[in-house]
């Protein structure tokens, strides 16, 4: 009598690896190499003895597909991802050889059930694809040691890199530690140059200054002064002091070569100025001397004068209580049209003189 299955039931009894029909048709072990038969179980020997040329073609293909993933892994090495491609190969490999290994059982089964023996050029097949398989798993070795030495010497350029990367920074520091002494050390060459500069200046003075009340002044390099005047670099600058007498006023010249006040632009702006002195304290306040200033014609033809007495009561000849008072004296001194007269030599091999007179006969 048939046996009745509900639907459920006759799923499961159908089913290719669970189930318990004795009519199932199973699948060949190669299916994961690519063979779609399917045979009853019984049939299953015969079905690996007369297809034993397809299935070594499909073991061949799989063998060859290792092959060209082996070759990536070479190109790779230099890359970080060849050890797990490697891993990867020596599994597929070994799922190769257990395949072999076990195709070879069956065909020994198959012989013994049904007294039959793979021909001579299936044996050869068989044994080429171990041949093969032997030399892939040589081939995964040496690339397996190639990585394994490839890293130690990586780990040793890393260590050098991380050697020298500390003496970089150390090399560094220290250039660094350098650079910030010898900006220290200019910013103290620069200091001593100034004070330098500055003695050898009051030495210069020293040196220039007159003792009599009269101040010749030379001004050289005038083109170059008068167009830092006009552009605004340097509008004005002091001549060198001069004093009355040894024990004296100290005074000095203070001039705009393009002019100040009234005359900026048109004149020449010429000024007085009383400085302060080492003897002050022994001298009569307010000055009261008469000041004479010259521009000097070179030629000696026709000298530009202008002449004031001071005015007791303006703080510009008090007794100074800083280095300098306030300049007095003729914003309107000389025209520029007068300095440049080609009928007067007032500037000539590009100087220019100036002469402050002040009247020290009643200071004797």
């Amino acid at each position: 009598m048939d046996k009745i299955f509900t639907r459920s039931q006759l799923k499961n009894h159908q089913d290719l690896v669970l189930g318990d029909c004795p009519v199932k048709l199973a699948q060949c072990s190669f299916a994961s190499f690519g063979c779609t038969r399917k045979v009853k179980p019984e049939e299953i020997g015969i079905h690996l003895t007369d297809n034993l040329r397809e299935h070594l073609d499909l073991l061949f293909r799989k063998v060859e597909e290792v092959h060209l993933q082996q070759a990536e892994v070479n190109a790779q090495q230099q890359n970080g991802d060849a050890d797990n491609q490697c891993h990867e190969l020596d599994s597929k490999l070994k799922a190769l050889r257990d395949t072999l290994t076990a195709l070879e059982r069956q065909i020994i089964r198959a012989e013994q059930d049904h007294g039959t023996r793979p021909t001579p050029g299936q044996n050869r097949e068989v044994n080429e694809v171990k041949a093969m398989l032997d030399e892939r798993e040589r081939k995964l070795q040496r690339c397996e040691e190639n990585i394994i030495d490839l890293a130690r010497k990586l780990e040793v350029l890393f260590q050098q890199i991380d050697f020298y990367e500390r003496e970089r920074q150390k090399n560094q520091e220290m250039l660094q530690a350098g650079a910030s002494k010898i900006t220290m050390l200019e910013g103290s060459l620069a200091s001593k140059d100034d004070t330098l500069q500055l003695n050898d200046t009051r030495v210069e003075n020293l040196e220039r200054a007159t003792y009599n009340g009269i101040l010749v002044w030379k001004i050289t390099d005038f083109v170059r002064r008068r167009q830092d005047a006009v552009n605004n670099r340097v509008p004005s600058f002091y001549s060198p002091p001069f004093y009355t007498s040894k024990s004296g006023y100290k005074m000095c010249a203070r001039i705009y070569l393009n002019g100040d006040g009234m005359g900026k632009g048109t004149h020449v702006s010429l000024f007085f100025v009383i400085c302060k002195g080492s003897n002050d304290a022994l001298l009569r306040w307010p000055f009261r001397q008469k000041v004479t200033l010259m521009l000097l014609d070179q030629n000696n033809k026709e000298h530009i004068i202008d002449a004031f007495r001071p005015d007791p009561s303006s703080s510009s000849f008090k007794k100074p209580t800083n280095e300098m008072n306030i300049a007095s004296g003729c914003p309107m001194f000389a025209t520029l049209s007068q300095l440049d007269s080609p009928s007067h030599a007032y500037i000539k091999d590009d100087t220019v003189f100036f002469k402050i007179i002040v009247d020290c006969a009643d200071l004797q």
